[in-house]
């Protein structure tokens, strides 16, 4: 049993030395590989980032169009009281509520697109300091 044992240890040995000697011999093609990669992911993340900062616009418009919005239904809940129009004003109000929650919706979407934009913003910058240092190697 011992000398099975030393002969599997043996073979192992003898695959990990080739494996090895592979690496070594490719070494240049497989960092040449690598720097590819990495930079073909940065170009991706910087596409992602794109989209992202997009949709964190389009949310920040959002947000600004409901603020106003429920700001004008305020001032029309405001005049229907002046008129004394309660049935009107309800209305108004529950439109508001309506818009209110439509709102705080909204801001939160902006709020993860603008913590989803640094984190890619750092990435990118840490990518790209690595592959600078890779490509000076």
């Amino acid at each position: 049993m011992s000398i099975f044992k030393k002969i599997l240890t043996a073979i192992r040995g003898g695959a990990r030395e080739v494996g090895e000697s592979i690496v070594d011999k490719n070494g240049v093609r497989i960092f040449e590989q690598e720097i590819k990669e990495a930079e073909e992911q940065l170009g991706k993340a910087k596409h992602d980032l794109t989209d992202v900062m997009a949709k964190e616009i389009q949310a920040s418009r959002a947000v600004e169009r409901l603020n106003a919005d429920v700001a004008k239904h305020e001032e029309y809940a405001s005049q229907a009281m002046a008129k004394g129009s309660e049935d009107l004003a309800l209305e108004i109000a529950q439109k508001i509520v309506d818009l209110q929650s439509e709102l705080a919706m909204q801001q939160k979407s902006q709020s993860a697109f603008a913590a989803h934009t640094k984190r890619l913003k750092d990435m990118i910058k840490k990518t790209g300091a690595a592959l600078t240092d890779m490509n000076r190697q």
